[in-house]
């Protein structure tokens, strides 16, 4: 049979595409089958797979049987969602039966037209689609043999979301005034820390010319060799090809001062979080730079209007919040003030596809989006120490939801970890952790740790910090400084506790000085230190929260949720504020930015899905009685009483959901036409369908 093969591709992101190739109509015959099975089972066992993407527009031959693959797919460990365009009948929507969630364009063809050809399906159909419709209604789509459209489907349950392919996402007054991304060729970057270096090494990977600055030639040398090891570590972990390396390396220029900024087209400030230091240099780099530069700062805590102040080109000032790894790390929050133009939005935008991110534009504040969301995790946590909780318990119940780590590292290196990025004695925490369920081990990590650089992350794979021992790791210095400015910008809502400071004073440095919440001994894993909890009972002591005196009693859920229900809480008020154009912003950012675990659909998802009103009347009730730190917000009220679920927008009526395209956004501003974004089970955002960062997207079109 001439044509017909099943090929997959593994690209450098971890994704890989399987594409069905059986013209004219990609009918499943048996050569077809072979190949999806073995190519499912390969990509499934490859441990640099942590995606797969099902391509090709599948219809079925009656007399061949799929019944095999479909159970391959339905019970893995990993997810799938099918995305349809076109058609999928007979054995073609059978398999998308078999994935867990189904998603569809406009117009979409579904039906199981067998019995009009003297069969019946064979391939599951006839067990699966009452079980998605109800018996009444699926006989009789079998019995007439008469395909529906997918607007039909989503109301009778069959399909979970419609998403039209031609739908965008949109930045309003951005993209849809009719402006063009201009070309960014050079790019300075102000810095050459950790996160400076990352950057610069993003955008070299990128093919974009980078003029790296520092302020003198030890330090220079330091983040040249840190650019040079990033690149060398994508070559020996087979991530990147040794011509392409030497390629990128040769469009990288250490300098010492503005005289090659003269013809930059970008500049990106990377520098430690300092208002006097940032001012200084936006006020330099003004006069240094062509009047067309974009004028861009990396800063996760300071208002950008305080950063420009001192210029008088606040039109061309913007955020461009990177994630450490810079390189690595897929999540690029693009900050605007009611100032910045445009056009500098949109040719941010462009930086970000031509550099393999997703941005999420975002509104400017303290924290942005991202940080600010999640400043509540690490408050909650110190709240629930401080009313008895045992401290390791929390850290196995948040790694057992999902996350790749506890709250009492999300202190450091989450809610204020990229200021800490910014010393150059500290690195940063586990990257990128995905687990599908609590019996799942880790697919991928990725973990920085002090004295570690990137080329060490196979060594580090095998161990697994939680929340304590990565704040052990990071260090706590830092977190002191940068969580008063935080805690100062949310007073209302901040739990004070003296933990850190009693930590530091007790002479527990982490890792430093091998002892922090956890024991460090050279040769072996860390190990839960019982010397921490003379320090934590008089932290229970200074702030006194405990009822009557005695530990509060708590069941493991409600532990998990005292942690996380603030968290959506404040997302609610990211929303509420416009900081995020759209609950499914907050989502994606929420999984490529904090690891939120993928599977679990994001943050507001997942508020969703347990329930408003369940989120609305635990936190009043935690407020009452544990004080103004868990008082919901309006936003949340509203939604909650009114039956609104949190992702629809203002205008939707209840019961409503919206529904956006984050894949659009992912292939046209992240350079990866197949890229497929970490994401939940039963919502589509959007034309082909996504799932877990390490799961199987299946695409019927």
């Amino acid at each position: 049979m001439a044509g017909v093969g099943v090929t997959m591709e593994v690209g450098n992101d971890g994704v890989a595409v399987i594409t069905i190739s059986n013209p004219p109509v990609n009918a499943l015959a048996i050569p077809v089958i072979d190949g999806l099975k073995e190519k499912f089972v390969e990509a499934t066992r490859r441990e640099d797979v942590k995606a797969i993407v099902l391509t090709g527009d599948i219809s079925i031959l009656p007399d061949v049987s799929v019944d095999l693959v479909v159970n391959t797919i339905e019970d893995g460990k990993k997810p799938v969602v099918a995305a349809i365009e076109g058609l999928a009948l007979g054995g073609g929507l059978e398999l998308t039966m078999g994935c867990h969630a189904r998603i569809a364009a406009p117009k979409a063809q579904l039906g199981l037209p067998e019995l009009s050809l003297g069969v019946l399906p064979g391939f599951g159909g006839t067990q699966r689609l009452p079980r998605l419709l109800g018996l009444s209604k699926a006989v009789e789509m079998m019995l007439l043999s008469k395909p529906i459209t997918s607007e039909e489907g989503k109301k009778l349950g069959l399909i979970d979301a419609l998403v039209s392919s031609e739908e965008l996402l949109r930045v309003p007054n951005v993209t849809d005034i009719g402006l063009k991304p201009r070309s960014v060729k050079r790019v300075a970057v102000i810095g050459g820390g950790l996160m400076g270096s990352g950057i610069a090494t993003a955008l070299i990977l990128g093919n974009i010319y980078v003029v790296l600055k520092e302020v003198n030639s030890e330090y220079l040398l330091r983040g040249i060799k840190m650019v040079e090891g990033n690149v060398r570590g994508l070559v020996a972990r087979k991530k990147l090809a040794h011509d392409k390396a030497e390629k990128a390396l040769s469009m990288l220029k250490g300098v010492l001062d503005y005289s090659e900024f003269r013809n930059v087209d970008m500049v990106i400030e990377a520098v430690i979080e300092k208002v006097p230091l940032k001012q200084t240099i936006f006020s330099e780099i003004e006069k240094a730079c062509p009047p067309h530069c974009i004028l861009a700062t990396n800063t996760s805590t300071i208002d950008l209007n305080v950063v420009g102040e001192k210029t008088s080109s606040q039109d061309r000032i913007v955020g461009a919040h990177f994630f450490s790894p810079a390189h690595v790390m897929p999540l690029l929050e693009i900050v605007r003030t009611e100032k910045t133009s445009a056009q500098v939005i949109l040719d941010l935008m462009a930086v970000g596809k031509i550099i393999k991110k997703v941005p999420v534009v975002v509104g400017n504040c303290t924290a942005f989006a991202v940080n600010r969301t999640f400043f509540p995790y690490t408050q909650g946590s110190h709240l629930l120490l401080n009313l008895g909780v045992d401290v390791f318990r929390i850290d196995r119940l948040i790694s057992r939801f999902g996350l790749p780590m506890g709250p009492f590292h999300f202190a450091v290196a989450m809610a204020i970890f990229d200021a800490i990025l910014s010393y150059c004695k500290l690195l940063p925490r586990i990257m990128r952790l995905h687990n599908f369920t609590n019996n799942v081990k880790c697919m991928d990590q990725v973990i920085m740790l002090p004295g570690y650089a990137l080329s060490s992350i196979s060594e580090l794979q095998k161990k697994r910090p939680n929340a304590c021992q990565l704040q052990d790791l990071a260090g706590y210095g830092v977190a002191l400084a940068v969580g008063k400015e935080l805690k100062a910008a949310f007073s209302d809502r901040s739990f004070r506790s003296p933990l850190v400071e009693l930590l530091v004073k007790s002479g527990r440095n982490g890792k430093n000085n091998g002892k922090g919440y956890y024991l460090y001994e050279k040769g072996s894993k860390p190990k839960p230190d019982p010397s921490v909890l003379p320090i934590i009972e008089e932290c229970r002591r200074v702030t006194n929260v405990m009822p009557g005196g005695k530990p509060i009693s708590v069941s493991d859920n409600e532990i998990v949720e005292m942690i996380l229900f603030p968290v959506v809480n404040e997302a609610c008020r990211v929303m509420d504020e416009g900081v995020v154009v759209r609950a499914s912003d907050l989502d994606v950012a929420s999984v490529l930015g904090m690891s939120f675990p993928s599977y679990r659909g994001g943050i507001v998802f997942w508020g969703d899905t347990v329930g408003p009103n369940y989120i609305y009347t635990s936190l009043k009730k935690w407020s009452e009685l544990y004080g103004s730190f868990y008082k919901p917000s309006r936003f949340l009220e509203e939604r909650a009483t009114k039956g609104i679920p949190l992702s629809a927008p203002a205008s939707t009526s209840p019961g409503s959901r919206t529904v956006t395209y984050e894949l659009e956004l992912a292939k046209r501003y992240s350079g990866q036409d197949d890229m497929i974004l970490p994401q939940h089970q039963g919502q589509a955002d959007n034309d082909l369908g996504y799932r877990d960062a390490s799961g199987m997207a299946v695409a019927c079109g």
